[in-house]
């Protein structure tokens, strides 16, 4: 019975088929490079641009959250930070979520040689440990 039971739900879960729709959510971004959601909000850097956008997701406007920014290519948010790996800035910048768009300003600079030109960022799950 057992067997019987389990041919059939293999059966069952190979003739499966999911359907799904992609749905744009924003749009003309220019070369996106990191995402983030807080809080009904979607954060997005945007390399070309050198901005980081706040895009609401339930009233669909969006707002140039962060601008002034060296070639963004990562977010991360950490408490109420959001901390922008800038490549071309040399650096990690943070922007407090809960204030009004502004500038972000300095966490982490990389200033002697060798140059660290961040692509990327990570946080680990307890917040305590940044990956560069």
């Amino acid at each position: 019975m057992l067997k019987k039971l389990l041919v059939i739900t293999l059966i069952l879960l190979i003739n499966f088929q999911g359907n799904s729709q992609v749905t744009d959510v924003i749009t003309n971004l220019s070369s996106p490079a990191g995402i983030v959601i807080n809080n009904g909000k979607l954060y997005v850097a945007e390399r070309e641009n050198n901005k980081v956008i706040e895009f609401d997701l339930l009233t669909e406007n969006s707002t140039d959250f962060v601008t002034a920014l060296a070639l963004p290519t990562g977010l991360i948010k950490r408490a109420d930070d959001l901390l922008i790996a800038e490549h071309n800035g040399f650096k990690i910048s943070k922007k407090d979520v809960t204030l009004s768009p502004s500038e972000a300003s300095d966490y982490i600079m990389f200033q002697t040689p060798p140059f660290v030109e961040p692509w990327g960022i990570v946080i680990s799950e307890d917040q305590n440990t940044l990956y560069i």
